[in-house]
């Protein structure tokens, strides 16, 4: 697509995650853990987020101001698909056809909205609520939380009642903060670019130990 210009490639993208989105609704079947667990996990079939959102930051522009009533418009829109969103959180299970025949597409196109909404320069109350300090905050740590939170939840039984879910809940996210400080930080400043330069000194021992113990944390 780099050949291409920026409208026609976002057209292009945005018609390849619709297809992936049609392709795991007609590939899902009733009763059937592989095929299950083969579109909810794989790549191909949960490409049309991705792509979408691929297609999204090829067709947009920051634009002027925009009319208040059309600010008001995009706030009630927004506000009523997240509504949808948690309506589908709450019911939505992975071994139902309404999922993988509606609601993951459904969430991949609101996805879309809500981030043109909050990226629209306007004064926004979506926009407002989802750039406000704390949920800034999750969103700067949401890809770990999601990580972490499954296995989690698969050996602390989360979903067998509610305490179990609250316990998970807060291991996950001290587990996750401390990755964050630890781990995520330091290497989006830097740190594995420097120790990869500083390896360039290092003998030929040191660097067998460091590849010995990566492969045996790995």
């Amino acid at each position: 697509l780099a050949g291409l210009p920026r409208r026609l490639a976002s057209t292009v993208t945005a018609g390849v995650g619709v297809g992936a989105a049609v392709a795991a609704a007609r590939l899902w079947l009733p009763d059937s853990e592989s095929r299950t667990n083969l579109l909810y996990l794989s790549t191909p079939s949960r490409a049309s987020g991705l792509l979408l959102g691929a297609a999204l930051a090829l067709w947009w522009r920051r634009g002027g101001s925009v009319r208040r009533w059309l600010t008001v418009v995009l706030d009630a829109a927004a506000l009523g698909l997240m509504g949808l969103l948690g309506v589908a959180a709450a019911t939505a299970h992975v071994n139902d056809a309404s999922l993988y025949r509606g609601w993951l597409a459904a969430t991949s196109v609101i996805s879309v909205v809500l981030i043109v909404v909050a990226v629209r320069p306007s004064q926004s109350i979506v926009r407002k609520v989802l750039g406000s300090l704390p949920l800034a905050a999750i969103g700067r740590r949401s890809y770990g939380l999601y990580l972490w939170h499954w296995p989690i939840f698969v050996i602390g039984e989360a979903r067998d009642n509610t305490t179990n879910l609250a316990v998970c809940s807060i291991v996950t996210v001290v587990i996750n903060e401390v990755c964050f400080r630890l781990i995520e930080q330091p290497a989006r400043k830097g740190v594995i670019g420097e120790w990869w330069q500083s390896r360039q000194d290092w003998s030929t021992v040191r660097k067998a130990g460091q590849l010995l113990v990566g492969m045996a944390v790995i």
